[in-house]
């Protein structure tokens, strides 16, 4: 062999191993990219306890994105729905689904006057933003939000007072979800954003000062008459108002409206965007004369409200886990008559349930709006 090239082979043997030495020697690093993390795989359509659970244990290992406004196009982080320190319009202690606006929204000052918020200019951006986003019966699902205030919150040498909130629909963030554990934003890396946005708490100290994060995610007070900050909005979701989360994009998928509709629900392993179904108190659906022979099931139906599709859903008992969906008939016109299922011979009466109800199917991005389910014996 050449000298030149067996200099070439002993230095590429060389760098590698010196490179394969710095790897396994690095420092620790506790940061993970979430998006190379290894991913729990979810169902493109779960029921809301089910999700909601998962997204508290962080199986995902980054936020989950919800998209929730009358067009679709209103992102969310979902941050962790374990821990809650607000109250409802009459004071009781509310469980919710906490969720932060992915993206700024308009640039605004604090106030010209006073960094209380209660009295603030930022105070009436977020309420303008809820009325602008939000389609009315999404409206109805979020909480209006109270807290007591005074509460002191210390982030390195910062002291912020916690505002009062008075039953807002959005209100900016607080001091204390800003640095939760318990919502996954220590890390600065989740509380950055690519600009600065304001904090609903005052400085503690200063009556001219309130508290905002940097592009770099670092908590700071500034000079409450900047104009420049922006808004960024908090929600507390109500989840008893939620039937189903479903994948964004595809996740709910039907065969052809029918009686052989009935899909199956795939396991998406990097599923982290999704949609809602709300449940409807002005959609109905009553069934009778229920008749099963073989796989095959038919029943009366009586639906009214808004709903254009009549759906099932299969649910695995043991599980409380969607397995199949499908859209048995077009309601839009007519809102009585017999529907046919024809069920999957796997899903055998011990394990499984089938519910059925009516919806109005917005499709991708956007929410849809169903009945309660109800009950189909498949006995």
């Amino acid at each position: 062999m050449p000298k030149k090239y067996f200099k070439i082979g002993c230095t590429v043997i060389i760098v590698t191993l010196i490179g394969l030495f710095l790897k396994n020697n690095a420092p620790a690093n506790n940061y993970k990219n979430p998006d190379t993390l290894n991913i729990q795989d979810k169902q493109s359509m779960m029921m809301a306890d089910k999700a909601v659970e998962k997204i508290a244990r962080g199986t995902s290992g980054k936020f989950e994105t919800l998209y929730l406004g009358a067009d679709g196009q209103f992102q969310w982080n979902i941050l962790n729905p374990e821990e809650t320190s607000f109250f409802d319009e009459d004071g009781k202690a509310i469980k919710s689904i906490l969720l932060i606006s992915t993206k700024l929204q308009t640039s605004t000052p604090f106030d010209q006057e006073s960094n209380r918020y209660e009295t603030s200019t930022l105070r009436q951006a977020e309420i303008a933003l809820a009325s602008q986003t939000l389609s009315p019966k999404e409206a109805e699902v979020i909480f209006n939000t109270t807290q007591p205030g005074g509460d002191v919150v210390t982030v390195t040498s910062y002291s912020f007072i916690e505002s009062q909130l008075f039953g807002d629909k959005f209100f900016a963030p607080t001091a204390k979800i800003m640095n939760s554990n318990s919502c996954g934003l220590e890390d600065r890396h989740y509380r950055q954003e690519g600009n600065y946005y304001w904090l609903s708490a005052a400085a503690k100290d200063d009556p001219k000062l309130a508290g905002y994060i940097s592009k770099c995610g670092v908590f700071a007070q500034l000079d409450i008459t900047v104009e420049h900050l922006s808004a960024r909005a908090t929600a507390n979701l109500d989840p008893h108002a939620v039937l189903f989360f479903a994948a964004a994009q595809g996740g709910k998928v039907s065969g052809v409206v029918g009686s052989k509709a009935m899909q199956d629900v795939e396991h998406q392993e990097l599923l982290s965007d999704y949609r809602l179904t709300l449940k409807d108190a002005s959609q109905t659906l009553v069934v009778s004369d229920q008749v099963k022979e073989n796989n095959k099931i038919s029943f009366n139906y009586n639906a009214q409200g808004d709903g254009d599709l009549l759906s099932a859903v299969i649910i695995d008992k043991t599980q409380n886990e969607i397995v199949s969906y499908g859209q048995l008939a077009d309601i839009s016109v007519t809102k009585m008559g017999v529907a046919l299922i024809e069920l999957p011979k796997k899903y055998d009466h011990d394990n499984y349930q089938i519910k059925v109800f009516s919806e109005q199917y917005n499709g991708d991005y956007k929410t849809d709006y169903a009945s309660e389910l109800v009950d189909l014996k498949i006995e």
